[in-house]
Order: C-alpha cells, then sequence, then structure tokens
C-alpha cells in the first residue's frame, strides 16, 4: 500500500489507524481517527514523523545511523507490525520498531529498540522523536507538587527570552507558531515525573507517554522529554516532542528498549494557550495513559 509518497503497512482497528514504513528507514507516518488527524509531519527527509536515536553518555553525531537504514518486516498483524533494521556496522547497533494499536481506544503503542551487536557492553538510552509541522504548541507537565525541582535545560544555542516559550506553575508551554526565532532554532529539556507530553493542535491533543523511572540516569542534563523548534526556511520548518529512556548497560546481543503510549483526543472547545490551563485540560487521561504503560520504559532483553 501506497500513502504520504511512501510504500508501507496500513495497520486498523476499530477506531484508529496507523501507517508504518520500513523503507527507506523505518518510521511510524500517520497515527489518526476519523475525527483526529494525525499529528505527524511528513516531508521528503530523514527527520520525518515518528523515528528512533540512540544516545550514549557523549553524545555522538552517529546517533541517527541505525535508523538511516532499510527495515524488513518481520511480523505483520491486522493491528501490529514488527520492523527490524540490518546491523549498523559503524555504530554496531541494530534497530527494532514494533508498533501496535488499541483494539477499542485511539491509542497506539510503539517499542523502540537497538540491539548491541558489539562483543563488549554498551551504556546507552532509546530516544523517540516525534516530528511535527509548526503548528499548534507542546505542553510537558512539572509532575506533583511534591517534587522538590523543577529542572529546565536550555542548550547553549537557545535564548531563553524567546516568546515562545511559556513558564506556568504547572507545566511548561512552547508556542509553534512559525515566527522566526532569535537563534534559528531552540531545543529545551524538562525532567517531569509525569512521564508524558502532549502536542495540541486545532482540536485535537495527541499525547505521548512514557513512563519515568526514579533514579534513572536520563542523558542531556537529565531531562525526560525535550522539546525542539526550527525556523521556517524556504516555507519549511518543524518542531520535535522528544522523550528518551535512561541510560542502561545493554550486555552483548541485547537490546535497550523505550515502551510508548500515543493517545488522540478531541478537544470539544478551543482549547487554552496558557501551559497551566492546557495541562489541566489534557491531565487526567494523560495521566491514565502514563499510568498504564509498562513498569520500566528502558530494559535490556
Amino acid at each position: 500500500m501506497k500513502r504520504h509518497g511512501y510504500s508501507g503497512i496500513l495497520l486498523q482497528s476499530r477506531i484508529a489507524q496507523a501507517f508504518v514504513i520500513a523503507g527507506p528507514y523505518p518510521r511510524v507516518l500517520s497515527f489518526s481517527t476519523a475525527r483526529c488527524p494525525s499529528p505527524f509531519y511528513i516531508a521528503p527527509m530523514e527527520y520525518l514523523a515518528l523515528r528512533a536515536w540512540f544516545m550514549e553518555p557523549v553524545q555522538t553525531a552517529d546517533a541517527g545511523r541505525p535508523a538511516a537504514l532499510p527495515g524488513r518486516v518481520v511480523i505483520h498483524e491486522p493491528r501490529r507490525v514488527r520492523i527490524e533494521g540490518p546491523p549498523e556496522p559503524h555504530t554496531q547497533l541494530q534497530l527494532v520498531l514494533d508498533v501496535s494499536l488499541d483494539a477499542t481506544a485511539p491509542i497506539m503503542r510503539v517499542t523502540h529498540g537497538f540491539k548491541n551487536l558489539a562483543a563488549t557492553p554498551r551504556t546507552l538510552a532509546a530516544w523517540a522523536i516525534a516530528c511535527v509541522p509548526l503548528n499548534g504548541r507542546f505542553v510537558v507537565p512539572w509532575g506533583p507538587k511534591k517534587n522538590p525541582f523543577r529542572s529546565i535545560t536550555y542548550w547553549n544555542t537557545t535564548n531563553p527570552a524567546e516568546p515562545c516559550l511559556q513558564l506556568g506553575q504547572r507545566a511548561f508551554g512552547l508556542d509553534l507558531d512559525p515566527a522566526p526565532l532569535s537563534t534559528g532554532a531552540l531545543k529545551v529539556g524538562i525532567r517531569t515525573t509525569c512521564g508524558w507530553g502532549a502536542y495540541v493542535y486545532d482540536k485535537t491533543a495527541c499525547i505521548m507517554a512514557a513512563p519515568f523511572i526514579p533514579g534513572g540516569d536520563y542523558p542531556e542534563g537529565g531531562g525526560t522529554i525535550t522539546m525542539y523548534k526550527t525556523t521556517p526556511r524556504d516555507k519549511a520548518g518543524w518542531a520535535e516532542l522528544e522523550r528518551v529512556g535512561p541510560l542502561t548497560v545493554v550486555p552483548p546481543h541485547a537490546t535497550v528498549m523505550l515502551d510508548e503510549q500515543y493517545q488522540l483526543l478531541t478537544l470539544a472547545k478551543r482549547p487554552p494557550e496558557e501551559p497551566d490551563a492546557l495541562c489541566a485540560r489534557l491531565a487526567l487521561a494523560a495521566d491514565r495513559l502514563a499510568s498504564a504503560g509498562p513498569a520500566c520504559p528502558a530494559r535490556s532483553s
């Protein structure tokens, strides 16, 4: 089947559908219902839609190599597909992507994995990246009030005074209006114990959840969810909502994994722009989704 200019596999449940491709690289191109359009940005580039990279204690430029190779389908069912990439010789890693739809709810479950093909243990984290258009906004909750700290990491290419960055008492927001940024791009990490962030567009919300692991060694300054935004160039621009698992020691031939859940919600009214109000609007469904996930989003198997 061909959609969006790519050949792939259409997964369908009673209420939702997802389109997944194995080549030219494994990606989830779309996730939608009859009332909720897909949140993902599709363009003729490697960064499109939903992808997975990996992280190490010191990040390198090789993070995207395993995800840049065509994969093969090893499991294909009406509501599930599993794709495995080939061994990537430079990083000595192999990508695994497993996507399934809930039978009765607008929920998609995604497992991103990286198999260690080296002869020695590796310290790795799986890193999920959802690419979306410059429309709407991101919101990430701080977590329960009992948390003693609220942690934000600004990359050194980011101007903390950008008007699109929104600090609230309950949540952090990022306005995705395509207005130019003072530095060309921004990246901000949030350490949230809630385990979820959301992309809100038009009257739709896509909640993205991966449970927080207390005591986990999260890379890149300890952030669990990261927001990235570009300045449009030649009428093209995008943003990313990223989730990462904690760094894990992965033995040879074992796989580090990040298990996620995505849920689409239709909003009856125009969503609020202020991050605290938007967080409150989504919290009930989002907290339920996050708590229903696996006990540990990063594991070796």
